[in-house]
């Protein structure tokens, strides 16, 4: 079975599988990855928005996974009606967004030679002068184009489209706040980053620490010790929905534990926020009341 029959046979009868997929499956099967500088690989996923997304089931007539890079980030087709886009989700919980209108659109961007695709600036070349030439010769000839120095004409990260698709096909219930629509703080910013923060340890030390591992990465132990150093960040996620924090950004299992730290150690924990657009934009944590 080849490289495009095994992704191919992942595909829901609603994803188009695009001709050129093929063909790239093939040049793929032929040649091997030694001359492609991204991270990036090819792989079907079977029911992949089912294990990415709480009612993820709801999507899977809408979204093909074909690969993925190196951190676990998906690279997928968005059938959205008779369109086709090229989308990633990162291996996080995050980085929902459209990386290219089409597929040769994505090989064009892929034979530039950026390590990254989810994370290099894209609007720039890529900062590495290593360049995969056998595969950008590929690209160029088989597809008749030329491969520019930068994606910023190919792909536009500002694009919520997909992720605002994502928000109301979830429908996601449960909230932690609403925002002022009309405060100028989030007139501004789409992307929000939040994290959990004990300020204060309860008198049953004990209890606490059992209940918050059930929504930190950190071992017992650990919390044990760093509660000596308040604050303690405990958790730390974004979401990219303008004027809600959404609990669908968390982990499945970790929602009903959240809201239940946040609702019974209202003078323990805080749950703060700040806007998360570009790195460079970063300001202040503010406290979410």
């Amino acid at each position: 079975m080849t490289l495009a029959d095994k992704i191919k046979q992942t595909f829901p009868t609603e994803v188009q599988f695009p001709a050129e997929l093929k063909i790239f499956c093939d040049w793929i099967d032929e040649n091997g990855y030694d001359n492609i500088v991204t991270d990036f690989e090819l792989h079907g996923f079977s029911n992949s928005m089912t294990h990415y997304f709480d009612n993820g089931q709801k999507l899977e007539k809408y979204i093909a996974a074909f690969g993925h890079s190196g951190d676990g980030g998906i690279f997928a087709i968005w059938q959205n009606g008779n369109d086709q886009k090229i989308v990633h989700l990162g291996s996080e919980g995050n980085d929902w967004f459209i990386v290219a209108n089409n597929f040769v659109d994505f090989l064009n961007i892929l034979a530039i030679g950026y390590a990254n695709l989810a994370y290099d600036d894209l609007q720039k070349p890529p900062t590495e002068t290593k360049t995969d030439y056998k595969f950008k010769n590929w690209v160029e000839t088989t597809f008749y184009l030329k491969v520019p120095n930068s994606a910023k004409k190919l792909t536009n990260r500002i694009d919520k489209t997909f992720t605002k698709w994502l928000f109301n096909s979830l429908q996601p219930g449960e909230t932690f706040e609403r925002f002022d629509q009309d405060n100028e703080h989030n007139k501004q910013f789409n992307s929000i980053e939040y994290r959990l923060v004990v300020i204060q340890v309860p008198d049953n030390k004990s209890k606490f620490i059992g209940e918050l591992r059930k929504v930190s990465t950190l071992s017992i132990s650990e919390l044990l010790k760093q509660l000596n150093y308040l604050p303690l960040v405990v958790y730390e996620s974004s979401t990219y929905f303008k004027g809600q924090l959404s609990l669908t950004n968390f982990p499945t299992l970790d929602k009903d534990n959240l809201i239940y730290l946040t609702s019974n150690y209202k003078s323990e924990i805080i749950l703060e926020y700040r806007n998360n657009v570009r790195q460079s934009e970063k300001t202040d944590y503010r406290q979410l009341k």
